[in-house]
């Protein structure tokens, strides 16, 4: 039986020049990402491995030269897929700082409201993450921000959240 758990990074975008570079759009920020010398792509939900050659970082994305991807061709067949890597491979984070993927199923509680709900989908549009709450039977998106998440609780599986006044009501 396999125990491994994966950290899902971002999804290949698109190609970057000739020789076979892919653009990653990160799912989280990465700081140690450049001590990786493989990672998984899924393909046909199939995971297989890649070793990286070389890589660059822009805040939230990643240009990556693969081996064995060595054209626009083979780019475009990644287009649209996964990049995991097995959790263990990844540095312990600080504290303070968290893989997303891991938030998934945690409770979420305001200080004022109460109980909210737990993180059905986690959203990466641009700059800002938003964890997707079921929410009374609907979907409310909060933003994961440090000025909105006061505690993350591994151990119990819970966020603690301040929303600002009337944030639920605004969404509703």
């Amino acid at each position: 039986m396999n125990t491994t758990t994966y950290i899902d990074l971002g999804i290949i975008q698109r190609g970057q020049g000739r020789k076979g570079n892919v653009v990653v759009r990160l799912n989280h920020d990465m700081p140690h990402f450049d001590r990786l010398n493989t990672l998984l792509i899924q393909i046909n939900h199939t995971l297989v491995p890649y070793c990286v050659e070389q890589f660059s970082r822009q805040h939230r994305r990643m240009i990556l030269k693969l081996q064995g991807v060595d054209d626009p061709k083979a780019v475009h067949y990644l287009q649209g897929c996964s990049v995991l890597v097995p959790q263990e491979m990844l540095p312990q984070l600080s504290p303070q700082e968290t893989y997303l993927d891991r938030l998934l199923g945690y409770h979420v509680a305001d200080v004022r409201e109460g109980s909210l709900g737990t993180v059905q989908a986690i959203y990466t549009p641009f700059q800002q993450n938003l964890l997707a709450i079921d929410y009374q039977g609907q979907e409310l998106l909060v933003p994961y921000h440090e000025a909105i998440v006061t505690h993350v609780d591994h151990e119990q599986q819970s966020i603690v959240v301040q929303l600002p006044n009337g944030f639920i009501k605004a969404m509703y």
